[in-house]
Formats: C-alpha cells, sequence, structure tokens
C-alpha cells in the first residue's frame, strides 16, 4: 500500500450496521448510492428489526470509476486502506490516493492527457455490512429520504426527479 493513502471522515450519514442493503444505478456521468442509515437517539433500541425508515441517497457527479463488493465488514481488516484507519460502517474520504494516481497514469498514454484533470478527483469508500463500496468522483450531493420498500425504486423516483 502507498504511504499517500490517508483517511479522514467523511460527511455521509453512516449505514446501518445489520442491513444497509446498498444499491447502485449508474451511468457514464453519474452514480446514484442508496443505503439504509443507522439508526440513532432513543427510538433506536425500539425500532423494529425488520423494517427501515430512512435511506441516503447519494449523487456521485462527474464519477471516474467505483468499486463495489469485498470485503465485508468481518473481512475489512484484509482492505488495504484498513491499515490506515478504514473501519466499518464509518464512511471516509481517502486523501493523496493511490488509486486516483493510478487512474492518471493509466490516462496518460492519451494524446490529449492533462494530469490537471485528476487534480480535483476524491476518493470515497463506504463499508457496509456485506460489502464495501468505493468511488473515485468529482463532487457529490446527498439526503435523506424515506424509504419504506425497495431501494432500487427510490433511485428510480430520483432520477426521475431531475
Amino acid at each position: 500500500m502507498p504511504e499517500s493513502d490517508e483517511l479522514i471522515p467523511a460527511r455521509f450519514p453512516p449505514p446501518d450496521a445489520g442491513s444497509p442493503e446498498p444499491v447502485i444505478l449508474a451511468d457514464d456521468r453519474n452514480l446514484l448510492l442508496a443505503y439504509y442509515i443507522a439508526r440513532t437517539g432513543p427510538a433506536a433500541s425500539s425500532a423494529p428489526t425488520d423494517g427501515h425508515e430512512q435511506a441516503a441517497v447519494i449523487k456521485f457527479e462527474g464519477y471516474r470509476q467505483y468499486r463495489f463488493g469485498s470485503p465485508n465488514d468481518e473481512a475489512l481488516e484484509g482492505h488495504e486502506l484498513s491499515k490506515r484507519g478504514l473501519r466499518p460502517y464509518q464512511p471516509a474520504e481517502v486523501l493523496r490516493s493511490s488509486w486516483i494516481a493510478e487512474l492518471e497514469r493509466m490516462n496518460s498514454v492519451h494524446h490529449r492527457h492533462d494530469p490537471s484533470d485528476f487534480a480535483g478527483l476524491r476518493h470515497i469508500v463506504i463499508p457496509f455490512h456485506d460489502s464495501t463500496f468505493e468511488c473515485v468522483t468529482r463532487r457529490w450531493s446527498s439526503e435523506l429520504r424515506d424509504a419504506p420498500g425497495d431501494l432500487a425504486r427510490v433511485l428510480v423516483e430520483r432520477i426521475n426527479q431531475k
């Protein structure tokens, strides 16, 4: 693991530790990620375990690449960023990302390559219960939504709002 990768907390709602059920919808320019959020406050302990009430919907604009899958929370220690402080259910941003540097190196063979195109990119990591999401993106926005059912439907509704 390169010495450059440094983690700082990212301002995303923390995912539910039991069943965040992340869903992704992406095209060539934008990516939407939805997941159930952690319950907090006095109602958290009495909340039903078979239903969720709120989800985070995050729109990554101008993303370059994303990864989604292993490791889960029990194997997160095997992720190369765990040595830098990556912890289950704690969204993080990677400063001086080796992944962004790798993407820039790959693009360097292009005849119009401009290293400054990579300067504003940001590397986000969100560890979930059964998977880990990572994204290199230009910017993002997030919102909380009531989500009593299918998260895929929540994303389709969000896209249709424009």
